[in-house]
């Protein structure tokens, strides 16, 4: 068995060959970001020039960070037969992209596009989202935009993140407790909503369903924004000392609270952390 081993100068890169028969694998540690990439790509390509009949894995597992052209490296590595092996949600779903987009029916999702994409540089408004995330097996990963971001706002949007990944899979039991006080508020025609999205679908329900406790899909939709909305409120206040702004279409807080007081019971806040300032001066 060969060991070769290339050192970056600044020890942010090492990549180690090992060779057995027919078989040459490269396993990469450290950032295969900025400079290292070409260093990579030298190092496979002089291996490449010199046993072109051999089989070549990349061993990615000692990997800590990915950018664009360390993509594009290894996704043209991939189009000429080299494997890919990761380790990790991170790497996996990075790998399992590479691999991805190779195959024509994943080209035409989207109109070509498969999914979200992260940029270190701001982009235009229009193009510009808060947060994606992306489920790969057993694991998930969260994207979060942070740059010329104030902290408090992608402190919300994180915990957005999460309410929204509860909202989907949300038990029957929780789901049945929280529409149950969605039908109350509708009956007491209590005005108002705790975000936006909440409050835009409120207001379609009210339009266009006379009977707006039966449950439809407006229903549906309404409700599970509501719970979104107030399951982000209840997480970024519970982790943060936050203020509620008023205004023309927020709720009352007696009905806020209400609805706090059964998310304290569905989803109990960790020892030493609480949502309502008396619960605070009790702890």
């Amino acid at each position: 068995m060969h060991h070769t081993t290339t050192e970056a100068t600044t020890n942010m890169l090492r990549i180690t060959t090992e060779k057995k028969k027919a078989r040459t694998v490269l396993s990469v540690e450290g950032r295969l970001a900025g400079p290292f990439v070409p260093t990579l790509e030298q190092c496979w390509r002089e291996l490449k020039a010199a046993a072109p009949q051999e089989k070549f894995y990349i061993d990615l597992c000692g990997v800590s960070f990915i950018d664009g052209p360390g993509k594009m490296l290894l996704r043209e590595m991939h189009h000429q037969g080299v494997q890919l092996l990761a380790q990790g949600c991170l790497n996996q779903a990075i790998v399992k992209e590479i691999v991805g987009s190779d195959k024509p029916a994943d080209k035409e999702k989207g109109n070509g596009k498969s999914g979200d994409t992260v940029s270190f540089e701001r982009p235009m408004e229009s193009r510009f989202i808060p947060a994606s995330r992306r489920k790969h097996e057993n694991c998930l990963v969260l994207a979060l935009a942070v740059k010329e971001v104030e902290v408090a706002d992608y402190h919300y949007q994180f915990y957005n993140a999460l309410s929204a990944l509860v909202a989907d899979s949300w038990p029957e039991e929780v789901q049945a407790r929280f529409h149950r006080t969605i039908r109350e508020e509708l009956s007491a025609e209590v005005h108002g909503e705790v975000d936006e999205k909440s409050w835009h679908l409120k207001q379609a329900l009210l339009r266009r369903q006379t009977n707006v406790r039966k449950e439809t899909k407006l229903f549906r939709e309404y409700a599970r924004q509501a719970f979104e909305d107030t399951l982000t409120l209840y997480l970024h206040g519970t982790c943060c000392d936050i203020d509620i702004e008023t205004g023309p279409r927020q709720m009352p807080s007696r009905y806020l609270r209400r609805r706090l007081e059964l998310l304290a019971t569905l989803y109990p806040p960790p020892k030493g952390y609480a949502v309502l300032p008396e619960q605070a001066k009790k702890r």
